[in-house]
C-alpha cells in the first residue's frame, strides 16, 4: 500500500481503523511493530524492495528517472530463474515501465486505459485475479500488487467517503483494504492459497504537520520512514508481534530463503530474530534536487539512536524520543560522531562521486509532465555534498505547502490569494523555481510576454548562479520560439549544477 503510515491500522494500534485485511493477517502471522524504508519516494523505496540493496547502490534517488540498473538481479528475476510465473499489478504512472521495475516480470500491468494515470485499488485487484485464475496448475507464481489510494489527493470512492468525517486519508485506507480483503477472498476461492507466503507493506508513510512536514519526502524522520509490514506462511504463521527491526532491503533475502535459495544484500532474513544492533539507512535528495545549493539528507538509525547528516546535524534517541523531537548532538557528541562515522563509512563510494542518479540525463518529458500531474516535480540532475556550503533543508520547511496552496489558487484564477503565499516563499527562499515560474507565469497567461521574462531576468541579475532559475527561463524561451536564447540559458544551468550561490 502506497503512502500508509503504521498508526492508521488496526493492528497498529488505531481504535477506529476498519483494516480487516491488515489486522487478520496481523493476527494470523508475524506483524513488526518496527519496520524502515530506505527512502520517503515512492520509486526508491520499490527500487530496494525489489532488489534488496539501499539507494546508493540501486542509484533511484527520485521517481522522476529512466530505466535504472541495479548490479543484481531483482526479486522477480530471481524468482522466473526459479521456474515462477511472475506479474506485477500497479496502480500509478510513477511505477511505469520506463522505472525499469518491470525487470523479471511476465507481465507488468500499470494502466487499462491509455489515458490514465492511476486507477484505484479495486480495479487494480480484478485485474490481479483475473491473471492468477488463468494459470494452469501446477504454475508455481509471483504476484506483485501495488495499489496507491491513499496517496494525496485524498478522495475515497462512497462509501469510505462518509465513514471517516475530516479524515479523508483513512477512508482511502479502509478503501484500499477492503480491496486487498476481495483480493485475498479471490485467490482463497480459485484455490491458490495453499503454501502461498504473503508479505504485506508500504514503501513509504506520511506527514501532517510533524516537524512542520505535510505529505512525504522532505525529510527523513521516522514519520515518513516508518511503514507497516506483516508476513503469513511458513515460519510466519503465528509469530506475534516482533520488536526487532525490520528494513525493506530485507524483504529480499527473507523470500529468498523461504523459498531456498541465498541473496546477495545487505539486508537479512526476518525468519531469525535479530540479536544485534539493526542499522538502518534512509535518505531523501528532494529539497537538494529541486532548490539551489540545498544539502540532500541521509541518516543511520542504530539501535536506539538516529543520526540525520545535514549542515545542521541531529542526534535522536528514538527509545526515549519516538517522535524524534529534541535533538541530542550537543549533549551526546560522542555517540553522535560514532553513529556519523558509520553512517560515512557505509557511503564512502558514494560520497566520492557525484550523487549518481539512474537514467536522468534522458528523461521522457511526456513521463514528466504525467508526473507533474500527480503532484511530483521533477529537480536538476544532481546534488551536492559540500554540506558546510549548502542549506540545511529545515530552513525551507513549510514551502512545499505554501507552493501547493499558490499554484492551486492560481490554477483557480485566485491570484490575489496565490501571491501573499508566494511571497512568503520567496523570503525564505528568493531564488525558489517554482515560486519563479508561478510570478511569470501569471503575465504569460495575461499575453505579458516581456514581463514575464523579466521576472526571470531580474532574478538573475541578483542571483546570476541560480541554476534552476536558469533552467526554467530556458524552457520558457524554448517554449516561445526564442530557440538560441534558451540554448544559452540552458548552457549555464549546466554549468551551475552543484555550485554555490553568493
Amino acid at each position: 500500500m502506497d503512502t500508509l503510515r503504521p498508526d492508521r491500522l488496526g493492528c497498529y494500534g488505531h481504535p477506529n481503523a476498519r483494516t480487516p485485511f491488515w489486522d487478520r493477517l496481523a493476527r494470523r502471522g508475524t506483524q513488526f511493530r518496527t519496520a524502515l524504508a530506505s527512502a520517503p519516494f515512492t520509486v526508491p523505496s520499490h527500487a530496494t524492495i525489489l532488489t534488496g540493496e539501499y539507494p546508493f547502490r540501486h542509484r533511484v534517488r527520485r521517481n522522476e528517472t529512466q530505466r535504472f540498473d541495479p548490479p543484481g538481479a531483482t526479486l522477480a528475476e530471481a524468482l522466473a530463474d526459479r521456474g515462477r510465473r511472475t506479474a506485477a499489478f500497479v496502480a500509478s504512472v510513477v511505477l511505469d515501465e520506463s522505472t525499469g521495475l518491470d525487470r523479471g516480470f511476465d507481465h507488468y500491468e500499470w494502466r487499462t486505459r491509455p489515458e490514465q494515470l492511476e486507477r484505484p485499488a479495486d480495479d487494480v485487484v480484478r485485474s490481479a485475479l483475473r491473471w492468477v485464475e488463468a494459470l494452469t496448475p501446477p504454475d508455481s507464481w509471483f504476484l506483485f500488487v501495488h495499489v496507491y489510494d491513499p496517496h494525496d489527493p485524498y478522495d475515497p470512492p462512497r462509501p469510505w467517503d462518509r465513514a471517516y468525517p475530516g479524515e479523508a486519508y483513512d477512508g482511502e485506507i479502509a478503501f484500499t483494504d477492503h480491496a486487498l480483503d476481495d483480493l485475498r477472498r479471490g485467490l482463497e476461492a480459485a484455490g491458490r492459497m495453499e503454501g502461498a507466503m504473503i508479505v504485506a507493506v508500504a514503501d513509504h508513510g506520511e506527514a501532517f504537520g510533524e516537524h512542520e512536514e505535510t505529505g512525504h519526502g522532505f525529510f527523513v524522520y521516522d514519520t515518513t520512514l516508518r511503514v507497516p509490514l506483516v508476513l503469513t506462511g511458513g515460519a510466519f504463521d503465528g509469530g506475534g508481534a516482533r520488536d526487532d527491526v525490520a528494513r525493506t532491503i530485507d524483504l529480499f533475502p527473507t523470500i529468498a530463503e523461504a523459498f531456498g535459495f541465498s541473496a546477495d544484500s545487505p539486508g537479512r532474513s526476518l525468519q531469525h530474530p535479530d540479536e544485534k544492533e539493526t542499522e538502518s539507512y534512509g535518505e531523501t535528495f528532494y529539497a537538494a534536487l529541486t532548490y539551489d545549493r540545498v544539502a540532500e539528507l541521509r541518516s543511520l538509525r542504530a539501535g536506539r539512536w538516529k543520526y540525520v547528516h545535514a549542515p545542521r546535524e541531529e542526534l535522536y534517541d528514538v527509545v526515549a524520543d519516538p517522535g524524534e523531537t529534541k535533538n541530542l548532538v550537543a549533549e551526546e557528541p560522542v555517540k553522535a560522531a560514532e553513529v556519523r562515522d558509520r553512517l560515512l563509512a557505509m557511503l564512502d563510494d558514494d560520497l566520492a562521486r557525484p550523487a549518481g542518479l539512474a537514467g536522468t540525463e534522458e528523461i521522457d518529458p511526456k513521463r514528466v509532465e504525467e508526473l507533474r500531474a500527480l503532484g511530483y516535480a521533477a529537480g536538476g540532475r544532481r546534488a551536492a555534498t559540500d554540506l558546510p556550503r549548502l542549506r540545511d533543508p529545515k530552513d525551507l520547511v513549510g514551502i512545499p505547502d505554501l507552493l501547493d496552496r499558490a499554484e492551486a489558487l492560481a490554477e483557480d484564477g485566485r491570484w490575489g490569494d496565490a501571491r501573499p503565499l508566494v511571497d512568503r516563499v520567496l523570503v525564505k527562499d528568493p531564488y525558489n523555481p517554482k515560486a519563479i515560474r508561478l510570478l511569470a507565469r501569471r503575465h504569460f497567461m495575461r499575453g505579458e510576454a516581456e514581463e514575464g521574462f523579466s521576472v526571470y531576468e531580474h532574478t538573475l541579475e541578483r542571483y546570476p548562479e541560480a541554476a534552476k532559475v536558469w533552467r526554467g527561463y530556458a524552457s520558457e524561451l524554448r517554449r516561445r520560439g526564442r530557440r538560441e536564447e534558451a540554448e544559452e540559458a540552458l548552457r549555464r544551468a549546466e554549468g551551475l549544477e552543484g555550485g554555490t550561490l553568493p
